[in-house]
């Protein structure tokens, strides 16, 4: 569960940061009457503030897989093996092991899903400060 808080905390920090970044790029787009010396160093400047995001967008991917591995040890390290000779034993090992699965693939699930979204954002802004290059 405190996982998710991570990746929340991650991704929020990162779109807010993406946010500003286009902000940056559209300012500078609209100003006119520059010489190809100041697009470029515009150009180059925006690229260099941003690269963080790049960051942010793996920093998601693994949090997703580091998620995936703590919903796994919850998963098989609360299991008993010497309970499971008897039925309430077998279904205090399944619960334990469901539980354990969707802390996994549901931080996964979640994680990947705001890098995917991150990477489209990136791409946009990417697309958007092209623009800029002289």
């Amino acid at each position: 569960v405190h996982m998710a808080y991570v990746i929340a905390a991650v991704f929020a920090a990162g779109l807010a940061s993406t946010f500003w970044q286009a902000r940056k790029v559209d300012r500078r787009f609209r100003q006119r009457g520059w010489h190809n010396d100041e697009r470029s160093r515009a150009y180059t400047s925006i690229v260099r503030e941003s690269a963080h995001l790049y960051d942010v967008f793996v920093a998601l991917f693994l949090l997703g897989i580091i998620g995936n591995c703590i919903g796994f040890l919850l998963a098989f390290g609360g299991v008993d093996i010497g309970a499971l000779g008897d039925p309430e034993g077998i279904r205090k090992a399944g619960a334990q092991l469901l539980s354990g699965a969707g802390t996994a693939f549901g931080s996964t699930l979640v994680a990947l899903a705001l890098a995917l979204w991150t990477s489209v954002n990136l791409r946009i802004l990417a697309t958007a400060t092209d623009r800029l290059a002289p």
